[in-house]
């Protein structure tokens, strides 16, 4: 790579250093601080069980290998790991690279 194009986009893509107070004074809020508390309220146990358990059973496998329904029946001994893991990829913005993993079958 050239660098007038590495130059190029190391400045297109760093953080620039600005004053947004002036344009952010001017947007009006719609989240309410109560709306705040409650989206950055940790996640609980009991949201996780929704999320799973509104999942059909039977959809195709996950890049585990695993039905959603394998989750539902063995709920009561791996909802401590789901929480756990989940939890840490939610806090810290770091899903591992499977996460976003796909297959693709033709079925005849």
């Amino acid at each position: 790579m050239s660098i007038v194009a590495k130059n190029y986009f190391f400045d297109l893509f760093q953080r620039k250093i600005s004053v947004m107070e002036p344009v952010l004074s001017i947007i009006m809020r719609t989240i309410t601080n109560e709306d705040n508390i409650h989206l950055t309220t940790p996640f609980n146990r009991e949201e996780f069980r929704e999320a799973i358990f509104s999942m059909h059973p039977n959809k195709c496998l996950g890049p585990d290998g695993f039905i959603p329904g394998f989750y539902q029946h063995f709920w009561n001994i791996c909802s401590e790991d789901i929480m756990k893991d989940c939890c840490f990829w939610l806090d810290t913005g770091q899903f591992p690279a499977s996460l976003n993993s796909r297959n693709i079958v033709l079925i005849p």
